[in-house]
């Protein structure tokens, strides 16, 4: 009964580690993304300049190694790529 408790308790103090882990490596992931678009042009002027505008500040918010903002940052870069890709 007490290792139970023991692993439990492990996985319990382990497991926001994990997440953050996994959030930068989105962070990451969601970054390379966009900096391989930005080399095709894709849409108009005004979704590109928000997209581009989030694109900086999640690169700032990784830098401040803040993953959360970066990924809701990106990912609502991404989601406009897709949007004005489906525009087109």
């Amino acid at each position: 009964m007490k290792r139970i408790a023991l692993f439990i308790a492990a996985l319990v103090v382990t497991a926001p580690l994990f997440a953050a882990e996994s959030r930068q490596a989105l962070c990451e992931l969601n970054l390379k993304k966009l900096s391989d678009l930005k080399q095709t042009p894709v849409m108009g002027q005004p979704l590109l300049g928000q997209i581009q505008s989030d694109r900086k500040d999640a690169e700032a918010a990784h830098k401040a190694k803040d993953y959360d903002k970066c990924v809701d940052l990106t990912n609502r870069a991404l989601a406009n790529v897709m949007k004005g890709s489906n525009t087109n």
